[in-house]
């Protein structure tokens, strides 16, 4: 008995200690981790930015945000004096790509798009239509010359870059008809300069001429680009769209524009005379 009473004794003096502990660590626990009460962090409010409508949804760098206000302004700007060309021939029916270069009616495509065309229609963005006619042709250049019978309202032509001035690496837009889908905007760069493609004229010999100093680019180009502009960054033209490398028949990333230094020597002659004429040096061996 007197062992239990001793157990029970010191049980309960245990426990007392206990407690009195107990008191003191939890009166304590904020000195523990070095907090006041009143220092017990709270969470910080997320603001959510708004947009306005003409705030772009686009971010990122202010690079990315110029580039694409320069594309949509170009676009804006040119593509209501790119046209859509359908033709009908005794073969069919075919289209094309053309730009207004004057405001006397002049249109610009590729000789390949109007070649043997019986009646040529020519549609503006704005839904607009009327016919046309070819005032002139060069086959070395695929470049043809067309005059709408009626201009639509507010129709900006075309303004001439310098082709000789582009670099391999440049920036470069195309806006055309592939397909049929008008006012369709690519976006690439000059792959390469000074190609060369077989010309559409043909000698005594049935060998091809060559036209030179073409324009490469990684622009999509596909059926119906023909005869359509290539344009720098600041809209200027510096090519005709004009044809593709591709087996499959459709873009592969490699097309060729006739540059702008050739159109600005043979259009004006087609204008005049309906015809460009070379300068050429020939041997004749008896």
């Amino acid at each position: 008995m007197a062992a239990m009473k001793k157990i029970v004794t010191w049980l309960s003096v245990s426990l007392i200690v206990l407690s009195t502990l107990a008191c003191q660590l939890t009166s304590n626990l904020p000195n523990l981790f070095n907090l006041e009460p009143t220092q017990v962090p709270t969470a910080k409010p997320v603001s959510v930015p708004t947009l306005t409508n003409n705030q772009p949804l686009i971010s990122g760098s202010p690079d990315l945000i110029n580039l694409q206000d320069t594309l949509t302004s170009i676009y804006q700007r040119v593509s209501p004096a790119v046209v859509y060309i359908l033709i009908v021939s005794e073969t069919g029916g075919a289209s094309g790509s053309g730009f207004v270069i004057s405001a006397s009616g002049d249109v610009v495509t590729n000789y390949h798009v109007v070649e043997g065309a019986t009646q040529i229609e020519v549609d503006f963005n704005n839904g607009f239509k009327t016919r046309a006619e070819v005032i002139g042709t060069d086959l070395d250049s695929d470049i043809a010359v067309l005059r709408v019978q009626e201009l639509p309202e507010d129709i900006i032509p075309l303004s001439f870059g310098n082709s000789d001035a582009v670099q391999p690496g440049q920036v470069v837009v195309a806006i055309g008809n592939p397909f049929g889908l008008t006012g369709t905007m690519t976006l690439g760069i000059v792959s390469a300069k000074g190609r060369t493609l077989d010309s559409l004229r043909t000698s005594d010999g049935a060998n091809y001429f060559t036209a030179g100093d073409i324009i490469q680019t990684d622009a999509a180009i596909n059926p119906g680009n023909s005869g359509g502009p290539l344009l720098d960054s600041a809209g200027r033209l510096i090519g005709i769209n004009t044809a593709i490398y591709s087996p499959s028949g459709a873009s592969a990333g490699i097309g060729f524009a006739v540059p702008v230094d050739t159109v600005n020597r043979v259009v004006p002659q087609l204008i005049k005379g309906g015809k460009y004429i070379r300068p050429a040096l020939g041997i004749e061996v008896d």
